[in-house]
């Protein structure tokens, strides 16, 4: 996507003002939710600048005429399983949902609160909210455990205090979170502060990662402007 939004951005028909950068927007969330990038890529690039800028003798780009929506934006659509079996970190929507927290501004658990997105680009690290090794030995493993839903970025050196520690144990641990309520942290992270307290069993587990599920599917549709379509059955 960088390179077709740099052809973009660069263009005098490209005024960066607010209805610009809407515009800007929905194409972003919608084109990484589609994965629409996933095919066809180098034709999909050309296709996107000709259908933001428009070449001479062509119908009017999207900056010509704002109902000349790219075909990436028109033809949007996604489903309330788009999280299902997502655990890849080189997947689009991984790698979406991780940019969407970060755009959300969230801070750190640890007793500093740093905002994540502030810190350098090497100290950001993927924290299982519960550790891969903390759910192993109950028979919890693949992508029930790295599942997106289970996923949040961290500054690294809070992902290393806590460790191999269930939720309740280190947001209780004021050596790892401080005394600040971490309750308002948690929710920034869409993550419900009542679950992620809770001792853990393997249905208050699946409580959480329905709970978070719902929050992170909310915004989504808040960023791509649409609601998911349900599945049947």
């Amino acid at each position: 996507m960088v390179a077709p939004l740099a052809v973009i951005i660069s263009s005098k028909k490209f005024k960066h003002t607010a209805e610009h950068f809407e515009m800007l927007d929905k194409w972003y969330w919608r084109s990484v939710f589609s994965q629409y990038y996933i095919s066809a890529t180098e034709t999909k690039i050309q296709r996107t600048v000709r259908q933001w800028l428009s070449r001479e003798g062509e119908l009017e780009g999207w900056l010509d005429n704002p109902k000349n929506e790219p075909d990436s934006v028109r033809d949007f659509s996604y489903r309330v399983s788009i999280l299902d079996d997502v655990s890849r970190i080189d997947n689009a929507i991984y790698r979406g949902v991780m940019s969407l927290l970060l755009c959300r501004n969230v801070r750190d658990f640890g007793k500093e609160r740093k905002r994540v997105k502030a810190v350098p680009w090497e100290d950001i690290e993927d924290h299982h909210i519960y550790p891969k090794r903390f759910l192993g030995p109950y028979g919890l493993k693949g992508d029930k455990v790295n599942s997106i839903i289970n996923r949040t970025p961290l500054t690294r050196s809070t992902n290393s205090a806590i460790g191999n520690t269930a939720p309740h144990v280190y947001l209780a641990d004021k050596t790892i979170v401080g005394s600040e309520a971490i309750g308002p942290v948690l929710e920034e992270h869409l993550v419900n502060p009542e679950l992620a307290l809770k001792p853990f069993t393997a249905a208050v587990y699946d409580d959480f990662l329905k709970d978070r599920a719902d929050q992170i599917i909310r915004e989504i549709g808040k960023r791509v402007a649409a609601e998911p379509i349900a599945e049947i059955g």
